[in-house]
């Protein structure tokens, strides 16, 4: 770790780098179900962690009337699992980014391979070939492709403060860069949706009859059926659909996480109120963020299924 202050304090520097590695680590192991319960913790996992953490805080405008402070730390984590214990594996397993694979990262998930769209029946071709040197009756990766990690690549913080006379503003941003996600599901189910169901509007351009070149598929029907994928497991194109490559989207994002700015009353005018002081400020919080393209417009929280991230107002005298 190192920490310098620099300039008489005008500019403090902190840098951490740290190499950290791991044996014995939990993974847990999906049981079959005569077991009673759907997994357990068992010890048989390596990785190894490499990062650093930076911190600057600095001054690059200070007269009797104004100041213009500024701080930025960000950090970033490279992991690898260097070996793995026994794994009872599905694909379900394999997508949701807990499936400890030696040589990716901790959060590495995989997705079916959407081909597009069967402009006959509306259905979402998905290609189960296999590849590889796995086997596919015990890893469903064999059939499946890598869409990333879930874990961004880099992470950083930045806050600024203003201040002119009695005006003082501040902020505070936060960047995620690389990573990835899944988006909602496309279809909850493979019967026709119910009034219960919050759709996206992505489905005002899913296939009709009729259509040559749609790129979202159609309405599920009573023909939509499970069959069996090479490892023995069932699923339909659907389920399949909703969590295959062509859902994956960039996670990237600046989000500003606070905004607010602040009036103190002049002295000379406070003073005949009897008051200590007197200040007013407004501030807001998650006003606005901008995300990847992959998101069409959409609230990236509401676009994966979460709930939005909600934004608030106040004002203080």
């Amino acid at each position: 770790a190192i920490i310098r202050a620099l300039f008489n304090n005008k500019i403090q520097v902190g840098f951490e780098y740290y190499v950290k590695k791991g044996k014995d680590i939990i993974t847990s192991l999906i049981l079959p179900r005569e077991y009673g319960v759907e997994n357990m913790p068992v010890n048989g996992g390596s990785m190894k962690n490499t990062g650093y953490d930076l911190s600057v805080s600095f001054v690059p405008v200070r007269t009797k009337n104004f100041t213009w402070n500024v701080g930025i730390n960000t950090s970033q984590n490279n992991n690898k699992i260097t070996k793995v214990g026994v794994q009872n594996l599905t694909w379900k397993t394999a997508v949701s980014g807990s499936y400890t694979k030696s040589g990716y990262p901790v959060s590495a998930f995989w997705a079916f391979d959407c081909e597009g769209i069967d402009q006959e029946t509306g259905y979402p071709i998905i290609n189960l070939e296999t590849h590889g040197e796995e086997d596919p009756s015990v890893d469903p990766t064999s059939y499946m492709v890598y869409a990333g990690k879930l874990d961004p690549d880099f992470t950083g913080g930045l806050s600024m403060s203003f201040r002119y006379k009695q005006f003082s503003l501040s902020t505070n941003f936060y960047l995620q860069l690389g990573g990835k996600k899944f988006l909602a599901d496309a279809y909850q189910s493979t019967t026709l949706p119910s009034e219960y169901e919050n759709l996206s509007s992505e489905l005002n351009g899913r296939w009709r009859p009729g259509d040559t070149d749609a790129r979202f598929p159609g309405l599920p029907d009573k023909n939509v059926v499970n069959f069996s994928l090479p490892d023995g497991k069932n699923s339909n194109e659907y389920e399949m659909y909703n969590k295959s490559n062509v859902r994956v989207v960039n996670a990237s994002s600046l989000k500003c996480n606070s905004l607010s700015i602040s009036y103190f009353l002049p002295e000379k005018f406070i003073k005949h109120l009897y008051c200590k002081g007197i200040s007013m400020s407004a501030s807001m919080s998650n006003p606005f963020r901008i995300v990847s393209k992959d998101f069409k417009g959409r609230d990236p929280e509401v676009a994966t299924g979460q709930q939005p991230v909600m934004s608030s107002y106040s004002f203080n005298l």
